[in-house]
């Protein structure tokens, strides 16, 4: 366990690398969040610089929960080194790539202060962005066309700089990534795991047995193995993929903050990425099809408009880091759509539970996030948007070749 004194001195020896002298830090409590893994503590710390220019910062720490479960998971422990590694080695790498080509941005995740290692315990120190003014939209709403279009040109920046890194810088690359693999797949080695999700991504279908009998009984055809085996097959078709991109992995409302000029919350001006667990190489339609398929509407009609939208941007970024654009091309996405949007349902469907339950206090703690319960005035919104993503795999492959 990490004690309070540990937090309060990391963080001191975060500000002196700010070139804080003598810095003070107040901690002030956990914050409230859906984090199954981690804790997050709310620290604010302030001081001088050399100069007497006085400064303030609100910081998050975050760190393994202090439980028996956690500790002595070997696939929990890897996926918290994981972040831990692209916070201290990956994300500065990127940057680098980004700033040598003269962009004036960054990846868009809190700006990270230190990384560190406490008795085997990754603690990582954190800018606080809600103290920046972001925010975290309700997650029983989907997000609008807005916040998806924005959103796309964030993962877009983070696929395209991966691939200047790997073409530009091999060696450097080679040695950052690939990272630790997919978080399911290294949770597979426990069959209570692979039980767990076969049964929520089956309930989840099941849950539209009586209101859409035909959409159903596709849905059945198309699941000629469980879920888990259609996972793992998806899987082992990526492993001889060549156009693969660094993707974040876990593309649920709770992982994606924003700010908005206006007071609607309707039209983001910005946005930042958090959790990055579940970072990993994979085609760049993971990261896609988890994010329409875990906090979309999934609307067919803005199907085409994302897609182009996602590549429009990659294509922008490719070129500003003086790579081919021609290293994804639409014909290329459009492929990787029909061979790996299903891992993206498959994921919303296991998920989609505690994607719109309300309380954190609802979720059973013998089962982790997978064992949430949902509220009964929930269960029609459940029905709703697991028929709404479903349909939607559906009418893509039907639409993907007209884009």
């Amino acid at each position: 366990m990490v004690s309070n004194s540990q937090i309060v001195d990391l963080v001191k020896h975060s500000m002196a690398k700010e070139g804080i002298l003598s810095p003070s830090v107040e901690l002030m409590g956990h914050l409230e969040s859906e984090g199954f893994i981690s804790n997050a503590i709310f620290v604010k710390a302030s001081g001088s610089t050399v100069d007497g220019e006085s400064k303030k910062y609100e910081l998050v720490v975050k760190y393994i929960k202090d439980t028996e479960i956690f500790k002595h998971n070997n696939a929990v422990q890897r996926i918290c080194k994981s972040e831990h590694h692209v916070y201290k080695n990956v994300f500065p790498a990127l940057n680098d790539i980004l700033e040598q080509h003269g962009l004036d941005e960054s990846i868009a995740a809190p700006r990270c202060y230190g990384c560190y290692n406490v008795d085997n315990v990754y603690v990582i120190v954190l800018e606080h962005l809600g103290s920046a003014g972001f925010e975290v939209q309700d997650k029983t709403r989907p997000l609008n066309l807005d916040h998806l279009i924005l959103l796309l040109r964030e993962h877009a920046k983070i696929h395209a700089s991966s691939v200047a890194l790997k073409v530009q810088q091999k060696d450097l690359y080679e040695k950052l990534m690939p990272l630790n693999g997919d978080v399911l797949e290294m949770s597979f080695d426990n069959r209570d795991v692979v039980e767990v999700v076969n049964e929520s991504a089956l309930a989840a279908i099941d849950s539209f047995k009586g209101k859409d009998h035909d959409l159903y009984e596709r849905t059945c055809r198309s699941f000629r193995k469980l879920p888990a085996d259609v996972y793992m097959d998806l899987l082992e078709l990526n492993a001889v993929e060549e156009k693969t991109v660094l993707n974040h992995g876990d593309c649920w409302n709770d992982n994606y903050l924003f700010k908005y000029e206006d007071g609607d919350g309707t039209h983001p001006t910005n946005a930042k990425l958090i959790d990055f667990q579940s970072a990993h190489v994979h085609s760049p339609v993971y990261d896609i099809s988890n994010m329409i398929y875990s906090v979309s509407e999934a609307k067919p009609e803005h199907f085409g408009v994302l897609l182009r939208s996602y590549h429009d941007s990659l294509t922008h970024y490719l070129k500003r880091l003086d790579c081919d654009p021609e290293f994804f091309t639409l014909q290329d996405l459009k492929a990787h759509w029909k061979k790996y949007a299903l891992r993206g349902l498959i994921v919303a469907l296991y998920t989609m539970r505690v994607i719109i339950a309300v309380k954190p206090a609802e979720k059973k703690q013998d089962k982790g996030f997978l064992g949430v319960v949902l509220d009964e005035s929930l269960k029609e919104l459940f029905d709703q948007r697991v028929r709404s993503i479903v349909r939607h795999y559906f009418t893509s492959m039907e639409i993907i070749d007209t884009i």
